[in-house]
Protein backbone atom coordinates (compact mmCIF):
# COMPACT_ATOMS: atom_id res chain seq x y z
CA UNK A 1 0.00 0.00 0.00
CA UNK A 2 3.06 1.95 0.59
CA UNK A 3 4.16 2.03 -2.99
CA UNK A 4 0.89 3.12 -4.63
CA UNK A 5 1.02 5.81 -1.48
CA UNK A 6 4.34 6.75 -3.14
CA UNK A 7 3.14 6.85 -6.45
CA UNK A 8 0.14 9.45 -6.03
CA UNK A 9 2.15 11.50 -3.92
CA UNK A 10 4.45 11.67 -6.81
CA UNK A 11 2.11 11.99 -9.69
CA UNK A 12 0.92 15.67 -7.77
CA UNK A 13 -2.72 14.21 -7.10
CA UNK A 14 -4.09 14.19 -3.21
CA UNK A 15 -3.42 10.46 -2.08
CA UNK A 16 -6.79 10.26 -0.09
CA UNK A 17 -9.09 11.03 -3.59
CA UNK A 18 -9.38 8.23 -5.88
CA UNK A 19 -11.68 8.05 -8.19
CA UNK A 20 -13.22 5.98 -11.10
CA UNK A 21 -11.21 3.26 -13.30
CA UNK A 22 -8.27 4.57 -11.04
CA UNK A 23 -9.82 3.57 -8.00
CA UNK A 24 -10.49 -0.05 -9.00
CA UNK A 25 -6.29 -0.23 -10.03
CA UNK A 26 -5.52 0.81 -6.70
CA UNK A 27 -7.78 -1.45 -5.04
CA UNK A 28 -7.22 -4.74 -7.61
CA UNK A 29 -3.04 -3.72 -6.87
CA UNK A 30 -3.67 -3.16 -2.67
CA UNK A 31 -5.50 -6.54 -2.42
CA UNK A 32 -2.71 -8.29 -4.80
CA UNK A 33 0.08 -6.86 -2.55
CA UNK A 34 -1.82 -8.15 0.83
CA UNK A 35 -3.03 -11.54 0.06
CA UNK A 36 0.07 -12.38 -1.71
CA UNK A 37 2.20 -13.22 1.33
CA UNK A 38 -0.79 -15.62 2.73
CA UNK A 39 -0.97 -16.90 -0.70
CA UNK A 40 2.48 -18.19 -1.06
CA UNK A 41 2.50 -19.54 2.84
CA UNK A 42 -0.55 -21.59 2.14
CA UNK A 43 0.70 -22.61 -0.95
CA UNK A 44 4.10 -23.77 0.31
CA UNK A 45 2.91 -25.61 3.09
CA UNK A 46 0.30 -27.74 0.79
CA UNK A 47 2.87 -28.56 -1.57
CA UNK A 48 5.44 -29.69 1.51
CA UNK A 49 2.79 -31.50 2.79
CA UNK A 50 2.26 -33.01 -0.95
CA UNK A 51 5.53 -33.50 -1.59
CA UNK A 52 6.35 -35.51 1.98
CA UNK A 53 3.02 -37.45 1.44
CA UNK A 54 5.14 -38.54 -1.99
CA UNK A 55 8.04 -39.34 -0.28
CA UNK A 56 6.30 -41.22 2.42
CA UNK A 57 5.00 -43.38 -0.38
CA UNK A 58 8.60 -44.15 -2.32
CA UNK A 59 9.09 -47.36 -0.35
CA UNK A 60 5.72 -49.32 -0.92
CA UNK A 61 5.93 -47.65 -4.52
CA UNK A 62 9.07 -49.39 -5.15
CA UNK A 63 8.61 -52.70 -2.97
CA UNK A 64 5.36 -53.00 -5.17
CA UNK A 65 7.50 -52.97 -8.35
CA UNK A 66 10.35 -54.96 -7.57
CA UNK A 67 7.30 -57.29 -6.38
CA UNK A 68 5.92 -56.76 -9.91
CA UNK A 69 9.04 -58.05 -11.89
CA UNK A 70 8.34 -61.44 -10.66
CA UNK A 71 4.83 -61.22 -12.06
CA UNK A 72 3.45 -64.40 -13.96
CA UNK A 73 1.98 -61.74 -16.24
CA UNK A 74 4.68 -60.37 -19.21
CA UNK A 75 2.83 -56.86 -19.54
CA UNK A 76 3.00 -56.26 -15.53
CA UNK A 77 6.47 -57.22 -15.45
CA UNK A 78 7.49 -55.10 -18.71
CA UNK A 79 5.64 -52.26 -16.94
CA UNK A 80 7.41 -52.44 -13.54
CA UNK A 81 10.47 -53.09 -15.43
CA UNK A 82 10.15 -49.99 -17.84
CA UNK A 83 9.35 -47.86 -14.32
CA UNK A 84 12.58 -48.93 -12.62
CA UNK A 85 14.64 -48.16 -15.64
CA UNK A 86 12.75 -44.56 -16.75
CA UNK A 87 13.43 -43.28 -13.16
CA UNK A 88 16.27 -44.88 -11.96
CA UNK A 89 18.85 -45.62 -15.08
CA UNK A 90 16.60 -43.77 -17.33
CA UNK A 91 16.29 -40.63 -15.63
CA UNK A 92 18.97 -37.75 -16.84
CA UNK A 93 19.19 -36.13 -13.53
CA UNK A 94 20.82 -39.64 -12.20
CA UNK A 95 22.39 -40.62 -14.89
CA UNK A 96 23.49 -37.77 -17.32
CA UNK A 97 23.68 -38.53 -20.80
CA UNK A 98 27.10 -38.67 -21.97
CA UNK A 99 26.42 -37.15 -25.41
CA UNK A 100 24.68 -34.19 -23.90
CA UNK A 101 26.33 -30.78 -25.38
CA UNK A 102 27.89 -32.85 -28.29
CA UNK A 103 26.94 -31.75 -31.60
CA UNK A 104 28.01 -33.77 -34.98
CA UNK A 105 27.21 -33.21 -38.58
CA UNK A 106 26.58 -36.25 -40.39
CA UNK A 107 28.21 -36.13 -43.66
CA UNK A 108 27.36 -38.47 -46.29
CA UNK A 109 29.38 -39.07 -49.13
CA UNK A 110 28.09 -41.12 -52.42
CA UNK A 111 29.46 -42.63 -55.31
CA UNK A 112 33.20 -43.13 -53.53
CA UNK A 113 35.10 -45.71 -55.14
CA UNK A 114 35.57 -49.51 -53.40
CA UNK A 115 38.37 -50.07 -50.88
CA UNK A 116 40.85 -52.50 -53.07
CA UNK A 117 40.80 -56.19 -51.44
CA UNK A 118 44.67 -57.28 -50.79
CA UNK A 119 43.94 -59.38 -53.37
CA UNK A 120 43.75 -56.55 -55.63
CA UNK A 121 46.79 -54.79 -54.81
CA UNK A 122 48.49 -58.27 -55.58
CA UNK A 123 49.04 -59.19 -51.69
CA UNK A 124 47.40 -61.64 -50.09
CA UNK A 125 46.14 -62.25 -46.65
CA UNK A 126 48.96 -61.61 -43.86
CA UNK A 127 50.11 -64.52 -42.56
CA UNK A 128 47.89 -65.38 -39.27
CA UNK A 129 45.20 -63.12 -40.56
CA UNK A 130 41.28 -64.99 -40.29
CA UNK A 131 39.80 -64.67 -44.06
CA UNK A 132 36.02 -64.67 -43.83
CA UNK A 133 34.52 -66.55 -46.07
CA UNK A 134 30.69 -66.78 -47.76
CA UNK A 135 29.34 -69.36 -49.91
CA UNK A 136 27.75 -67.80 -53.03
CA UNK A 137 23.93 -68.82 -53.29
CA UNK A 138 24.37 -68.82 -57.35
CA UNK A 139 27.13 -70.74 -58.14
CA UNK A 140 27.97 -72.79 -54.58
CA UNK A 141 31.60 -71.87 -54.00
CA UNK A 142 32.93 -70.42 -50.57
CA UNK A 143 34.52 -67.12 -51.63
CA UNK A 144 36.29 -64.39 -49.64
CA UNK A 145 33.70 -62.33 -48.35
CA UNK A 146 35.33 -59.36 -50.46
CA UNK A 147 34.30 -60.89 -53.76
CA UNK A 148 30.43 -60.52 -52.84
CA UNK A 149 28.33 -58.24 -54.18
CA UNK A 150 27.10 -55.54 -50.70
CA UNK A 151 26.18 -57.63 -47.97
CA UNK A 152 24.34 -59.96 -50.76
CA UNK A 153 24.71 -63.74 -51.16
CA UNK A 154 26.00 -63.64 -54.46
CA UNK A 155 29.57 -63.43 -55.52
CA UNK A 156 30.97 -60.59 -58.24
CA UNK A 157 31.26 -63.45 -60.74
CA UNK A 158 27.22 -64.29 -61.09
CA UNK A 159 26.46 -61.00 -60.63
CA UNK A 160 28.00 -59.73 -63.28
CA UNK A 161 26.68 -62.95 -65.42
CA UNK A 162 23.33 -62.47 -64.67
CA UNK A 163 23.17 -58.41 -65.45
CA UNK A 164 24.85 -59.47 -68.29
CA UNK A 165 22.32 -62.31 -69.32
CA UNK A 166 19.51 -59.34 -67.58
CA UNK A 167 20.82 -56.69 -70.48
CA UNK A 168 21.04 -59.59 -73.51
CA UNK A 169 17.56 -60.46 -72.79
CA UNK A 170 16.56 -56.78 -73.06
CA UNK A 171 18.32 -56.17 -75.88
CA UNK A 172 16.46 -59.38 -77.81
CA UNK A 173 13.21 -57.75 -76.66
CA UNK A 174 13.70 -53.74 -77.72
CA UNK A 175 12.34 -53.44 -81.02
CA UNK A 176 14.54 -51.90 -83.84
CA UNK A 177 14.53 -48.34 -84.19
Amino acid sequence: MRDHRKRVRASGRDPRVVAGEAAEEVVREVIAEEVRPAIRDVLTEDVLEGIAGIVAALPLAIATAIVNLESDDEQIRQRAAELIMRYSAGNKNIVPDVNAGKTGDLNVHFDLPRPMSREELGQGPDEGEVVEEKVCDSCSTAKPLAEFVGTSDRCFECFERMKNSVVGLAEKSDPPA
